[in-house]
């Protein structure tokens, strides 16, 4: 047990607020939030920051697909609570594509360390399932990275039953870069 999860059983949970980033001459919330726009940015996706307001739930991020776009949340967890499904459930009244993010791109399993998007859910009060990040052989193109369930078509490229997730080591590189663009730098 850690120490912040031994001083939350004495005292009850601790409110963590992000800290304030500016990335691009766009201010997030936290830095966090700046960490996924780098991401996103480094993906090659088109992503748009607090897009619109759902009742009582303002999404993080839209990113554009093929069909439109999935709104993103992110959240600074390894695992969201069912609290986190149950209140974007309850505001989702568009009915849109949602993935909820986490601390980084990663889940750890049983096998080792995997790339995974996040939680995505395509329509409100159903199940959340894995969002996996899928390497799309385009053939004599530069491969693109795009997210979906799997064996579902990718949201990005359109690819059909997109099985094949993209290469930790691709994905770190990224995600290292990400969290370089937005670390804290002192005093000059």
């Amino acid at each position: 047990m850690s120490r912040i999860d031994e001083y939350e059983q004495r005292r009850g949970p601790v409110r963590r607020r992000g800290i304030p980033t500016t990335l691009k001459s766009r201010r997030y919330r936290s830095r966090l939030e700046a960490k996924w726009a780098a991401f996103f940015d480094l993906l090659g996706w088109k992503a748009e920051y607090e897009p619109l307001d759902c009742d009582g739930w303002i999404p993080d991020f839209a990113i554009t697909t093929l069909t439109g776009f999935t709104l993103i949340e992110v959240k600074p967890v390894t695992l969201p609570t069912p609290d986190v499904y149950e209140k974007i459930d309850a505001a989702n009244n568009g009915g849109y594509e949602v993935v909820v993010v986490g601390l980084s791109p990663f889940q750890t399993r049983a096998g080792g360390i995997d790339s995974c998007l996040g939680w995505i859910s395509t329509r409100p009060n159903t199940c959340w399932r894995e969002c996996l990040l899928h390497l799309v052989p385009m053939g004599d193109r530069s491969d693109p990275i795009g997210f979906g369930p799997a064996g579902e078509a990718c949201r990005i490229t359109g690819e059909p039953d997109m099985l094949c997730v993209a290469e930790l080591s691709d994905i770190e590189v990224r995600w290292a870069e990400a969290c370089n663009r937005v670390q804290w730098r002192g005093a000059a």
